[in-house]
């Protein structure tokens, strides 16, 4: 008795967790407002974190700075699943300026009229203090004056990144 009670428990649960899984459809066309991609835009156009302030001055728009590390699986995950979605690629391109910074950048990164170099007790360059980046990898949403709009540590799956990415657009 208490064998098959403990199978039909077994059951119960395994077919909640299977039923339980979240409308990621809806919410990913939320702040996309269905923008499809066009034909030849297959990813997002990242742009170095140097080049940000000069493409700002042109045409302002919001940022997005990715903080990562080449050994981070993460990081990884995220071109791999995330930056792949037609919709996040399309909303991105138009409404965003797209940086990539390797929290472990050797090279000396000149970002609004600063230079940053490696930090000699972490093994990390001092960007990643300055955009407030607390983990690898890290998203940092910036206005179109370099003002941090928020947050979002950890890997972000698409739905996420949707919902954040319409939290954070300002309208300009």
């Amino acid at each position: 008795m208490n064998r098959l009670y403990l199978f039909f428990i077994l059951i119960c649960l395994v077919f909640v967790a299977c039923t339980n899984k979240p409308d990621t459809k809806s919410k990913e066309a939320s702040t996309t407002n269905n923008i499809k991609p066009k034909q030849n835009e297959t990813e997002i156009k990242w742009l170095g974190i140097e080049a940000l302030e000069e493409s700002v001055k042109k045409a302002p728009k919001d940022i997005l700075i990715m903080v990562y590390a080449t050994w981070c699986e993460e990081s990884k995950k995220y071109h791999n699943t995330t930056y792949k979605n037609a919709d996040i690629i399309s909303y991105l391109n138009k409404n965003y300026y797209t940086a990539l910074v390797n929290a472990e950048e050797e090279n000396t990164i000149n970002f609004r009229g600063k230079q940053y170099a490696i930090h000699p007790n972490t093994g990390h360059n001092e960007i990643v203090y300055e955009l407030q980046a607390r983990s690898i990898p890290s998203l940092v949403f910036l206005d179109k004056d370099f003002n941090i709009q928020g947050h979002k540590n950890g890997f972000t799956d698409v739905a996420l990144l949707d919902e954040l990415l319409f939290q954070y657009k300002n309208n300009y």
